[in-house]
């Protein structure tokens, strides 16, 4: 009982400076307790401010807060300039100060105990002049540190193919955060039309613990929030997502708002998968007479493939030769075929003249080609019909046309023969 009651005072206790760890009032100064007035300029100017401090433990941050004014206007095209030790820590415009604050975070291997922050300022354009309030300080202080990325797990998809786009928090602070992660400024499905969302929020609030582990000078085990949302595009294209952005207050009360990078990746057809045979009943045709051709289409890949767009081909005598699907149109297009699914569709097939002619098909915008399906145009029955009948009623007019020449010339024969037997005939004696 008496352990039990220690352990439980001992747990009180650890929480209690633990509590007191994360709540204790921060180590700051200002430049007006160091004895520095205002700073106003009305044109390219600096100001030197020294200080001591003692070096931060590997939980701490030190952070200059500047306070400044740009008069009358806030033109961006004026400038301050921030230097520590001589180190230049950057160039700050009226778009960086939040509510006329700027914070900047001094590096701990910059830092000294005897320190010289220098402050140059260069009004511009509509800004007049520059003013630097001694309320501007430094301190001491545990605080979130945040990093933010987002990324997908593999840059090359295929069209139809579920894909996770992640963003990654970390947070190498001494301080948890409530942070709120947005996946996206607009939509994905309204910038994207052929992106659909299957899974995940776009909006998230979460709770950020602090560093989990430290060396003996900084935080080597972040403590890590990963959310992802899942997508499919149903279109070949390369992407470019946009940022993924992640707002939290920091310790000053001030809204921070981090965008990740864009996102970059290629979406491709899987094509090689998808294949198409062309075939008929059998190979032979009637030369002006319309042949049924079909083709077959099969998805032999894992996703659904969109947008296919099919062009029959005829490779030689395409002067004599027509082929259309059924709606008499050139091209069919299809918009998803499904893991797995078979398609046929109809065409037909007319070609005026005789011989052996070549199908196959192409897919549009695709290097994909169909098989080749060779078919034997013969001449049609009806034309042989035809022909064998003129041939026919030819033969017949001949056949009269002879006949009635030799009837005619026996017919001449016989009156010739009358002839000549009328003027040697006998003549009666009794006559005389």
């Amino acid at each position: 009982m008496i352990k039990r009651v220690f352990y439980l005072v001992l747990l009180a206790l650890l929480a209690s400076f633990s509590y007191a760890q994360q709540t204790e009032k921060p180590v700051e100064f200002s430049f007006a307790s160091l004895g520095y007035e205002d700073f106003v300029a009305d044109s390219s100017g600096c100001q030197k401010y020294n200080f001591r401090i003692e070096k931060p433990n590997k939980e701490e941050y030190v952070v200059f807060s500047l306070k400044a004014d740009f008069l009358p206007v806030a033109d961006n095209h004026a400038e301050i300039t921030v230097k520590l030790n001589n180190k230049i820590l950057g160039n700050y415009t009226p778009s960086n100060f939040i509510s006329g604050w700027k914070r900047i975070l001094l590096e701990k291997r910059i830092l000294d105990e005897e320190n010289e922050i220098e402050i140059c300022v260069n009004p511009k354009a509509n800004t007049l002049k520059i003013k630097i309030y001694n309320e501007s300080k430094v301190g001491k202080y545990l605080m979130p540190d945040i990093k933010i990325s987002q990324y997908v797990a593999k840059d090359k998809i295929q069209v139809g193919e579920e894909f996770e786009v992640l963003v990654k928090v970390d947070n190498y602070g001494s301080r948890e955060a409530n942070v709120k992660i947005i996946f996206s400024p607009q939509d994905p499905e309204e910038v994207f039309p052929f992106i659909r969302i299957l899974k995940g929020d776009l909006e998230k609030e979460l709770l950020l613990d602090k560093c989990k582990k430290y060396d003996d000078e900084k935080c080597i085990e972040p403590a890590t929030i990963i959310e992802k949302y899942v997508l499919r595009a149903k279109k070949n294209t390369t992407l470019s997502l946009q940022p993924s952005i992640l707002k939290y207050t920091n310790i000053f009360g001030e809204e921070i708002t981090m965008k990740t990078e864009r996102t970059y990746l290629e979406i491709k057809k899987n094509i090689e998968d998808l294949n198409i045979e062309i075939f008929a009943e059998d190979n032979v045709a009637k030369a002006n007479e319309p042949k049924e051709i079909y083709f077959k289409i099969k998805n032999g890949s894992k996703y659904s493939i969109y947008d296919i767009k099919i062009k029959p081909e005829i490779k030689n005598n395409t002067k004599n030769s027509i082929i259309r699907f059924l709606d008499n149109a050139e091209i069919k297009a299809i918009e998803e075929i499904r893991p797995d699914e078979v398609i046929e569709i109809k065409a037909i097939f007319l070609a005026k003249e005789e011989g052996t002619y070549v199908l196959s098909c192409s897919l549009i915008g695709e290097e994909k080609k169909c098989n080749n399906f060779e078919i034997l145009v013969e001449k049609s029955f009806e034309k042989i019909l035809v022909v064998v009948s003129i041939v026919s009623l030819l033969i017949g007019l001949l056949i009269i046309i002879y006949i009635y020449m030799i009837s005619d010339k026996k017919g001449k024969k016989k009156e010739e023969e009358k002839k000549k037997v009328g003027k040697f005939a006998f003549k009666s004696p009794l006559k005389s």
